[in-house]
């Protein structure tokens, strides 16, 4: 008897339900948190000591993601959704070159969608993951800048590293089933609360400052910011013989970043 005749005839039996609750999104490394929190607090004291100028701003932007997801069941359609960064940024100079960048800041909600199909089953059963969450992030930057003799512009380069903390997060599962009509039916949804965010990413980034006067600089960025582990939600089950059931999807969270900022010499 196919999977087909054991379920699609009472359709009222197929339902969505989560097996286990779990946390499947990133956790940075364990071994890598205290480290990063000593390398987070040795720049608090850096930017605090520091000899040069001092700078302080406001800064928005927006993230675009780069990585595709990958699945044991191969992947249908993927969605990653962009989302906007808004916050503040502290400057402390060492040299007349090299620089200290902390810039806290807020995310709106990003919003990633995949679907995955089962054609082995006759009428192929479907189900699509909607996974929404936002964060906190504290950017650590080491910048490097040279001005450019005789213009108002000033190049730079950096690396360095973000501790991401989640907001909110929230995954949806639903699916769809073609009866013995072969239309489709929905077979209901399962929204876990558990889809928060927490990672480690390296960051690199370049961009020019432009001198507005001897007071403000407005400055362009551009940076790439990869995790140090992998994004990982779940579909939730659709019956007991769900095929999708807690089929993983990963990948690296990989986003190209742009933002402004403007800068205040204090």
């Amino acid at each position: 008897m196919s999977l087909y005749e054991l379920h699609v005839p009472d359709i009222n039996h197929f339902s969505l339900y989560s097996c286990n609750r779990m946390n499947p999104i990133i956790h940075f490394r364990t071994h890598l948190r205290p480290l990063f929190m000593v390398a987070l607090l040795s720049s608090f004291w850096l930017a605090a000591s520091g000899c040069g100028s001092t700078y302080f701003g406001l800064r928005s932007g927006i993230d675009v993601p780069l990585q595709s997801a990958s699945s044991r069941k191969p992947l249908s359609e993927e969605s990653r959704g962009n989302a906007a960064q808004i916050g503040a940024a502290f400057e402390q100079y060492f040299t007349n070159k090299l620089s200290l960048l902390i810039e806290p800041s807020i995310s709106t909600t990003y919003t990633d969608s995949y679907t995955t199909k089962d054609s082995t089953v006759f009428g192929a059963l479907t189900a699509n993951l909607k996974h929404e969450y936002s964060f906190v992030q504290i950017p650590v930057i080491f910048r490097f800048s040279s001005p450019i003799e005789g213009t108002p512009f000033r190049p730079y380069f950096g690396f360095g590293g973000r501790l991401v903390l989640g907001l909110s997060g929230n995954q949806t599962t639903s699916g769809s089933v073609l009866d013995s009509t072969r239309t489709p039916r929905n077979v209901g949804f399962v929204s876990d609360p558990y889809g928060a965010v927490h990672s480690l990413d390296a960051i690199l980034c370049g961009g020019m400052d432009m001198t507005l006067s001897d007071s403000w600089v407005l400055r362009f960025d551009t940076r790439l910011q990869r995790s140090l582990d992998d994004y990982r939600v779940h579909f939730a089950s659709i019956s007991s013989m769900n095929p999708f059931g807690w089929d993983p999807v990963h990948s690296p969270l990989t986003h190209l970043s742009f933002s402004l900022a403007m800068m205040l010499r204090l």
